[in-house]
């Protein structure tokens, strides 16, 4: 799995970079080549749903081709939060000179998820790890939970985080509400990658954001 999401990574990237290229005569950027950006909206995944919070900055690199660097926070359930930084490509699907851009972007950077495995809720701590009994684990999906084998009660942590890799693939639109102001609705899908599983976590934002 791990090595079908590079191949379609390198191919997808490779595309941005080649549509991009093709499309840098005629940039049409009169109010900058800049933008940074802020949203919240919703993160949905193997487990549990949340809050998402969103930001980042984009830089112009040629008529459709933009560098995106972002980051995000999740609400992944009870004490449980994820972390997302990622550095990725973003190709506008029209001109720039466009009011309505949509757009489609690839990027690639770090997972971290922690989790709080002391809970004082009963139905949290009812999950039932190995046949040893009940453990802790509270809301941890199976692609955490299995790599919790080598605990025992004994030394069991009060929290537990893991940072893996990813791959983000996804589109939205940038909307000029002014000629600064823009409004960039967005889908990413996450896919997590770690000791040879995957993960997918669905990623949706409204963001604002101002050009300079």
């Amino acid at each position: 799995m791990q090595r079908r999401l590079g191949v379609a990574a390198v191919v997808i990237a490779g595309i941005l970079v080649a549509s991009g290229a093709g499309a840098a005569e005629g940039v049409s950027t009169p109010h900058g080549n800049t933008t940074v950006w802020f949203g919240t909206g919703l993160a949905t995944g193997e487990s549990e749903s949340g809050a998402a919070f969103r930001f980042g900055v984009d830089q112009v690199l040629t008529g459709r081709l933009s560098l995106e660097l972002a980051g995000s926070y999740l609400d992944r359930g009870p004490e449980t939060e994820a972390w997302t930084g990622q550095l990725g490509l973003r190709l506008d699907l029209v001109g720039r000179e466009e009011r309505a851009v949509p757009y489609v972007a690839l990027g690639g950077g770090l997972y971290r998820a922690r989790f709080g495995l002391v809970a004082s809720d009963p139905d949290r701590m009812n999950i039932t790890c190995g046949g040893t009994g009940d453990c802790p684990y509270g809301g941890m999906p199976r692609f955490y939970r299995r790599r919790m084998s080598g605990y025992t009660d004994a030394r069991w942590p009060e929290h537990r985080s893991f940072t893996d890799p990813m791959v983000a693939i996804g589109g939205g639109a940038r909307w000029d509400a002014t000629p600064r102001l823009v409004i960039i609705p967005d889908a990413r899908a996450l896919f997590v990658t770690g000791d040879g599983d995957t993960v997918t976590i669905g990623v949706f934002t409204l963001n604002v954001g101002y050009r300079f």
